[in-house]
């Protein structure tokens, strides 16, 4: 990640759950807090998300425990690749209906993003997918209005 002064970033993950959509719906978020002071970061304008259907939620639209470790190793699997292949900023991710959506910040918006979310689904072939395209996100609206808990 470029940051304007690296060594002062630290990670700092938490998970929580929230209500979403006027209350009606139930979330999990997984966020990294220490981000927030550091942005936006300059030349990551864009946000892309891959949206996983999982395999068996529950009646509150969750996975079960033993896929709870199948999506960790998904997780690993895409922030490891589309940091070292486009030095993407991973802020975080979303489980909401039946969905797991990942969220990433990147600098351009015509690099071949979808060819390697597929390269990467292809060792999880169990998996149906949704890739949204590149859209400008210049004050990373994404990650401060709605990955980011409420303050209380």
């Amino acid at each position: 990640m470029i940051f304007h002064n690296e060594s002062e970033y630290s990670e700092d993950w938490k998970s929580y759950i929230s209500y979403v959509d006027d209350k009606s719906h139930v979330g999990f978020f997984f966020v990294d807090l220490g981000l927030a002071g550091f942005a936006p970061i300059e030349g990551k304008n864009f946000l892309i998300r891959l949206t996983l259907n999982l395999l068996k939620p529950d009646e509150n639209g969750m996975p079960d425990d033993a896929e709870i470790e199948t999506l960790n190793a998904v997780e690993d699997s895409l922030v490891t690749t589309m940091e070292s292949k486009f030095d993407t900023v991973y802020p975080g991710r979303v489980t909401l209906d039946g969905k797991c959506t990942f969220y990433f910040y990147v600098s351009d918006n015509t690099l071949p993003y979808e060819q390697t979310f597929n390269k990467i689904m292809a060792v999880f072939p169990d998996y149906s997918f949704e890739y949204n395209a590149a859209t400008p996100d210049h004050g990373w609206n994404c990650y401060f209005a709605y990955l980011l808990p409420e303050e209380e």
